[in-house]
């Protein structure tokens, strides 16, 4: 009889994390899919209102820990910015939790951003150019702990990307993360979620 191999005990029991990334990219549906995990929370971005947040995080990330849960926070790049965080604040993130970062083409960002005209703003191509030099950093920083997830392939491959950042962070793959609805809207149509209709 053939002997299971045993899978290597990781490092971090508990990954928890933070959604980085530019705005429309993805982030809330991110959210949506980790917050249909049984052992996952994540808080959303008003927790972000300035840097002295970060204790909070942390304090945070800790007490979930104590009730078995992993703890997230979305962080859109722009609303970090706005919020006068500092760059070496944001990438000092990547110290304290793991992190995915949202990439997404800008063609795709602008067309989003076109469909929610209160969002455009004229700074728009900056954030977008920003969030992916601050990407770049972070993977030269914690390279380790750093996991990319294109828009693109998320909402064409859900459920491969949805496994393999639950591997990244250390969590079984739940099939209830496939049933991301907003607004009793089905998000997903022949395996596909329905980009143009998904709330990112």
């Amino acid at each position: 009889m053939e002997k299971k191999t045993k899978k290597p005990k990781m490092k971090y029991k508990f990954r928890h994390f933070a959604i980085i990334g530019c705005g429309l990219s993805g982030s809330s549906l991110l959210q949506s899919i980790l917050n249909k995990h049984s052992e996952v929370i994540v808080m959303f971005e008003q927790y972000s209102k300035s840097p002295d947040y970060f204790t909070l995080w942390i304090e945070e990330k800790y007490e979930h820990e104590k009730r078995g849960v992993t703890f997230g926070i979305k962080n859109p790049v722009e609303v970090l910015i706005n919020n006068n965080w500092p760059e070496e604040k944001i990438l000092e993130i990547s110290d304290y939790f793991f992190v995915i970062w949202n990439l997404r083409k800008f063609s795709g960002y602008l067309d989003s951003a076109k469909r929610r005209s209160t969002f455009i703003h004229p700074k728009a191509k900056e954030f977008w150019d920003k969030s992916n030099e601050l990407y770049w950093k972070v993977r030269e920083r914690h390279p380790d702990k750093l996991l990319s997830l294109n828009f693109e392939e998320l909402v064409t491959y859900p459920k491969r990307e949805i496994i393999r950042m639950c591997d990244f962070l250390n969590i079984e793959f739940e099939p209830e993360m496939l049933d991301v609805k907003h607004n009793d809207k089905l998000r997903y149509s022949n395996g596909k979620i329905l980009a143009e209709k998904a709330f990112i």
